[in-house]
């Protein structure tokens, strides 16, 4: 009986309402039993995981640390957002953008600003960040131009190198993969919608196993069957991924 429908008079306990046997009662292994997996390796940590390891008397748990990824944009045509904009420029938006997508695969953004298209510059400036970090993503000069010295920067600054330059889907076709000391390197294009759509497809499965994250296609992304406005012609052999709006239809679809 809860002691809210009792009152203790003396020695005595009046009794106020009736129970079933059983009934107010919680049984040694109710919430967890012994033995029982709480949670798995890999599992994130939200506000309900922390409650349980608390209702277990665990104050700390071993963890992984957060892969600390280093983001810079190259670009003489690039400045900072909140100056004034002179002609000929563009703000700098992917360093912003790949910044908060870090954050929510569970990683720690370093942003080392703009760089101009100065190879000795850019390659300093890659030398520190692998010493610092666990992973680099570069914006911008990774095409095949005499201007685009990205690809062979990186081959320069380690083993094995460039694994991949050029992929073919679009938007992102020259992005280059390169792996430096054990350590991931993305290029990805300047093209704001570009290096999301390939952070997306290759470099955000790789930084949610280096943070000790779920990966699997259901974590990855979200399927939903639609049907097309318009028709959607893709060159063959290419995979071409494309921004859309998903609106639900009169007929439910």
């Amino acid at each position: 009986v809860m002691i809210e429908y009792t009152e203790l008079e003396g020695e005595r306990l009046r009794v106020f309402r009736s129970s079933a046997p059983g009934e107010n009662i919680m049984a040694a292994g109710s919430d967890v039993m012994m033995g029982e997996l709480v949670l798995r390796r890999f599992q994130r940590l939200t506000p309900r995981e922390i409650g349980v390891l608390a209702a277990l008397g665990l104050r700390t748990v071993r963890v992984f640390r957060k892969p600390k990824v280093t983001i810079l944009s190259t670009g003489n045509e690039l400045s900072e957002p909140g100056i004034p904009l002179q002609y000929g420029r563009i703000y700098d938006i992917n360093a912003y953008s790949l910044a908060a997508s870090v954050r929510e695969c569970g990683g720690e953004a370093l942003l080392l600003g703009i760089l101009p298209d100065d190879p000795r510059r850019i390659e300093g400036t890659l030398k520190k960040a692998l010493e610092s970090s666990d992973m680099v993503l570069t914006s911008g000069s990774t095409s095949a131009g005499a201007g685009d010295v990205m690809y062979r920067i990186l081959d320069r600054l380690g083993k094995p190198g460039v694994l991949v330059h050029g992929i073919s889907i679009k938007p992102g076709k020259p992005t280059i993969v390169a792996l430096l000391e054990g350590k991931p390197v993305f290029g990805l294009p300047g093209y704001p919608t570009s290096a999301l759509i390939i952070f997306n497809v290759l470099v955000r499965p790789v930084l949610l196993r280096l943070a000790g994250l779920e990966v699997s296609e259901e974590a990855l992304r979200t399927r939903v069957m639609a049907r097309a406005a318009s028709r959607i012609f893709v060159a063959k052999g290419r995979r071409e991924f494309l921004p859309v709006f998903v609106l639900q239809g009169m007929e439910g679809e």
